[in-house]
């Protein structure tokens, strides 16, 4: 089921004069159709909370009377009003809660969190800062954010006493909607944005290959893949790094391949290897996972506010694992068929110039040794590995795609083929370590 059933909850959620105006992010056709969001308030019934990883979308019922001509019934748990001089308000449904992390990419709870360790320290002196919830090791609840409520220009968290830890009192910490709306799984229709995203004229018959680039953006590598999947109607997904948004010919170039429906993920600001002794407390590195997680929120939120919406998978620099990456906000995707691009070549076919050969010669080579490599280990759902900072990679693809296409192979986004090849994917979990088959089961 493509929708989720957010779109049968948006009459319970539109309450009367509350009515926001929400445009979801662009996709690949643009801007789409300004709409409107009710204000979602959780705390007029009690808080349905899903666990982090499992969103659910089976609506809790209420039981709201029927209204008749002569009287208004009273909203679920709502006293009746004993001042019969007041105004009979409009009928207004009893809104049914949406769980947190349906709502919202899980992302943004981390996000929450990080700022709430900072905003409780100067508001609420040393109760939370002395507890686990300020240590950044400390992974975000999503039960802790249940309580919620969206406004015209804000999104309201609150929290009552003793629940983020012990000794504090209850408060409320406010965020701009603006914002939050980049982090929002659906679209205002109901529809999962990433849906938005995919093309709907594939054969799901045929097979799909995706074809990945990390560490850009880089204009003069990456606009030239642009061209070589648009001639093969092919799309890709790429990993960048935040910092490299800081030159604008760079973050132009990423918003360029989104706008045209290309996929864009996250591969952290500053491409950290998040090697064994950034989790080992004895060691030099470790910092509390300070790291771990600035690194996961700030890059999400540097590519959101760059092209309209945030991002839903990652790919850890290096390709590193360690237990507690299951705590990642997003699935973390990895690849199944190795370009070898970054390597130095081999004995029979080494990447150096041997003896009265020219800079063009090995360049060539490169590409070669490179484009074979992907095609020997082709596969239907496989994922390869290239990379955006190098300069052999348009030539290369140009090979890939050219061969694969006469065997009837789709070039896809990552988001394209889970849809299509219906699978599910669960924050903190690797894949493409092995075949897609495999990591399913």
């Amino acid at each position: 089921m493509r929708k989720i059933c957010l779109l049968l909850l948006l009459p319970t959620l539109i309450l009367s004069g509350c009515t926001l105006p929400f445009t979801s992010a662009p996709g690949p056709d643009g801007p789409s159709s300004t709409g409107y969001l009710g204000r979602i308030d959780s705390s007029q019934v009690t808080p349905t909370v899903t666990p982090s990883n499992t969103p659910t979308c089976t609506p809790t019922p209420t039981n709201t009377p029927t209204p008749t001509p002569t009287s208004t019934p009273t909203p679920t748990n709502t006293p009746t009003p004993t001042n019969t001089s007041t105004p009979t308000p409009t009928f207004t449904p009893t809104p049914t809660p949406l769980p947190v992390n349906v709502v919202f990419n899980e992302t943004y709870l981390s996000i929450i969190k990080e700022r709430l360790q900072s905003y409780t320290t100067a508001e609420l002196g040393d109760s939370l800062t002395s507890s686990s919830f300020a240590e950044y090791k400390t992974p975000y609840r999503t039960s802790d954010y249940s309580d919620y409520t969206i406004t015209d220009d804000k999104v309201i968290f609150r929290f009552a006493a003793n629940t983020l830890c012990e000794a504090h009192p209850a408060f409320t910490y406010e965020t701009d909607l603006e914002e939050a709306k980049l982090f929002m799984n659906y679209t205002e229709d109901g529809v999962l944005f990433s849906e938005t995203r995919i093309r709907k004229d594939l054969d799901p018959n045929a097979p799909m290959i995706c074809l990945t680039f990390d560490d850009g953006p880089y204009d003069k590598v990456d606009l030239e893949l642009l061209k070589i999947f648009e001639k093969y109607n092919g799309r890709a997904t790429f990993f960048f790094l935040a910092d490299r948004y800081k030159t604008q010919k760079w973050a132009d170039t990423a918003v360029t391949l989104y706008n045209a429906g290309h996929q864009i993920a996250t591969h952290t600001t500053k491409h950290t290897y998040f090697r064994d002794s950034y989790f080992d407390p004895d060691s030099e590195k470790y910092d509390g996972m300070k790291l771990f997680w600035q690194e996961i929120n700030d890059s999400s939120l540097k590519l959101a506010k760059l092209v309209g919406h945030a991002p839903s998978m990652i790919r850890m620099p290096g390709g590193f694992w360690h237990d507690y990456m299951k705590n990642c906000p997003m699935p973390i995707i990895y690849w199944s068929i190795s370009s070898g691009d970054t390597g130095k070549g081999t004995a029979s076919s080494p990447w150096t110039a041997q003896p009265g050969e020219t800079d063009q010669d090995v360049f060539d080579r490169k590409v070669n040794d490179i484009s074979k490599n992907v095609l020997k280990g082709a596969f239907d759902g496989g994922v390869s590995l290239m990379h955006s900072i190098k300069t052999t990679s348009p030539e290369a693809v140009e090979k890939i795609l050219a061969e694969l296409s006469e065997k009837g192979y789709q070039f896809v986004t990552i988001e394209e083929l889970i849809y299509y090849k219906g699978y599910t994917l669960k924050n903190g979990v690797e894949y493409c370590r092995r075949s897609w088959a495999r990591t399913q089961q």
